[in-house]
């Protein structure tokens, strides 16, 4: 299964590293959104990659929608 979460903010990123330390984490799929931490998931787990798009992470499988990113980290 692929996740993919359009909006990485400070909330996503926490979602993220608690399903990357499961004993099988899923592929995930992070926007670009917040390049810091996109990046810095993208490093830190084999299992997360970085889209090049929100577009990229739309068709993923299952896809998460952050909507508190967008009123914690300015446009």
């Amino acid at each position: 299964m692929q996740i993919g979460f359009i909006g990485t903010g400070t909330i996503a990123a926490a979602m993220v590293r608690g399903l990357s330390t499961l004993a099988a984490p899923p592929e995930i799929l992070v926007s670009p959104r917040s390049e810091a931490i996109s990046r810095s998931l993208a490093a830190e787990f084999p299992n997360v990659r970085r889209a090049a798009s929100n577009r990229e992470v739309a068709v993923a499988e299952m896809v998460v929608f952050n909507p508190f990113d967008f009123f914690t980290e300015p446009y």
